[in-house]
């Protein structure tokens, strides 16, 4: 018979104790007439029985049925992105020309489980009607302790009327918490956001419709 666990032990040597007492006391009862049988058997078979069993009682109680730790299944978890390092800083208004080439930045620290990073720029994020996709990249996962840097290159769009005031934001997010049509974040609290105030092909005459220039809002 092959023994399992430590509980399995104990009761396969319980279950020989038995045997032994059951063989003693049938012994005892069988014949009146065989006390020399008894006595030889109780003299010699007995003590070896218990000096046999005693340290395999001895080895395996100690450590019966007691169930070792439970496995940790504790795993690290997604969280949403967060991002340092802005640049340009997002507290001044950007005075921008139709034309220009300029790179949004930032640094991002986020717990991705194999998932991308994908950052976009939009001009006048969640403005009805008004909303625009203005680019976007995106880096392989990463574990929170890297900080890694998102770069996105924008060119200014052609605006026909001087000193428009505009938003422009990166939403960062990771690739799955996107809808397909949209590309909209579905959750938002898996969603970083940073906006800067831009005031595009301004002059002396339009500079008040936009927020006073080096004070963002």
């Amino acid at each position: 018979m092959a023994l399992g666990s430590s509980c399995d032990r104990v009761l396969w040597a319980s279950l020989v104790m038995a045997m032994v007492r059951v063989a003693y006391q049938h012994s005892a009862t069988d014949l009146s007439c065989v006390k020399g049988v008894r006595k030889r058997f109780r003299s010699r078979f007995i003590p070896l029985a218990r000096r046999s069993l005693l340290p395999i009682a001895m080895l395996l109680l100690p450590t019966a049925c007691l169930l070792p730790d439970p496995p940790d299944y504790r795993r690290e978890q997604k969280t949403a992105p967060s991002l340092t390092g802005i640049v340009p800083s997002p507290t001044e208004v950007l005075l921008v020309n139709s034309g220009d080439l300029i790179d949004f930045s930032v640094k991002v620290r986020s717990e991705d489980l194999n998932d991308q990073i994908v950052g976009q720029l939009f001009l006048n994020y969640l403005v009805e009607d008004r909303q625009e996709g203005a680019g976007w990249e995106q880096l392989l996962p990463g574990s929170y302790a890297d900080a890694r840097d998102l770069t996105i290159t924008w060119k200014v769009p052609l605006r026909t009327t001087p000193g428009t005031c505009e938003q422009l934001s990166m939403v960062v997010t990771h690739g799955l918490n996107l809808y397909p049509r949209s590309h909209l974040p579905i959750d938002e609290n898996d969603v970083a956001v940073v906006t800067w105030w831009l005031s595009i092909n301004d002059s002396e005459q339009t500079l008040g419709q936009c927020p006073r220039a080096g004070k963002a809002p």
